[in-house]
């Protein structure tokens, strides 16, 4: 869709715009901006959530929080809209999506590990450390990640 809507911003600047210096620039940028757009999404396909014996929740990268399994109250599918960014408030990660989040998973109180670093735009400044105590994410099939999250932590 983001690739249909470069190629249709192009083609106008073609036709709107009389001057060659100008559209040539202005196609350049927008060419640039779309291989910018694909990298991101390449980086989230490949550097995705993983579940093991420690739930890995990632932002591109950068490892949020790494949650022992163990630490798993309950897992549930929950639509909530109440963030369209990545944050960290008062123990509660919000891993989220312009479309919000869909699984929430809720950690024992009594968890030492739960940890995790609150998301930043900038690496070289990272925000401090908080203890979590639920988090909200969202998954592109959420039934698949609340039966793998809830396999594991009951091993």
């Amino acid at each position: 869709m983001v690739t249909a809507a470069t190629v249709v911003e192009i083609v106008a600047i073609e036709l709107l715009l009389p001057w060659p210096a100008v559209r040539i620039a202005l196609a350049v940028g927008s060419a640039y901006s779309l291989l910018i757009l694909w990298g991101i999404f390449a980086q989230r396909a490949v550097h995705v959530h993983t579940v093991g014996t420690r739930l890995t929740l990632r932002r591109g990268r950068t490892i949020i929080a790494a949650i022992d399994v163990a630490e798993v109250s309950s897992v549930a599918l929950v639509r909530d809209y109440s963030a369209e960014q990545h944050a960290l408030t008062d123990g509660v990660l919000e891993l989220t999506n312009g479309q919000g989040s869909n699984v929430r998973i809720v950690l024992n109180d009594d968890g030492e590990t739960a940890v995790a670093r609150p998301p930043t735009w900038s690496p070289w400044r990272p925000k401090p450390a908080q203890a979590l105590t639920e988090v909200r994410m969202w998954a592109d099939d959420p039934e698949a990640a609340i039966s793998v999250i809830r396999t594991a932590a009951a091993r």
